[in-house]
């Protein structure tokens, strides 16, 4: 058996780095990932019926995949209890990498200055901009964790 445990970065670590809330258990943790597509951080514990203890085996700040994403959010959705809608993933990649060519064209129009992207990039680690009803953003992402982009 498996334990889930919703992970909150906590801003004071006097005691310790994250508040750990148990959230499920379950016999197949990777299924249950894939079908919940959880938004926060979590850890997953397996329980050892001989021994009798649970040991960690994926912490907080293990990520399965991590990289650049193109995505967007219609306005009035919340990015922190919904998906944004994902147009294309660049696993392994940063903000110090190439901005992609699909991004650039969606770009085309939004502003003069290049400029403005680059900075907003290398020291937020996303750009965003507006088009009509839809939250623009090429930021950074780690599994089902997206940048909201503010």
């Amino acid at each position: 058996m498996y334990l889930i445990m919703k992970c909150e970065e906590l801003h004071d670590q006097y005691e310790c780095d994250v508040n750990r809330i148990p959230v499920a258990i379950t016999p197949d943790w990777e299924k249950w990932i894939v079908k919940n597509e959880p938004t926060y951080n979590y850890e997953v514990w397996s329980y050892s019926v001989v021994e009798g203890t649970f040991s960690c085996i994926k912490n907080y700040n293990d990520y399965f995949e991590k990289g650049m994403a193109f995505y967007w959010w219609n306005e009035g959705e919340n990015p922190e209890e919904d998906l944004p809608h994902v147009i294309a993933k660049f696993p392994n990649t940063n903000r110090n990498d190439k901005i992609p060519k699909i991004v650039e064209k969606a770009m085309i129009g939004i502003t003069e200055d290049k400029n403005d992207f680059d900075n907003e990039l290398d020291n937020c680690g996303y750009i965003t901009w507006w088009d009509d009803d839809k939250y623009y953003i090429y930021g950074e992402y780690s599994d089902n964790r997206y940048s909201w982009g503010y």
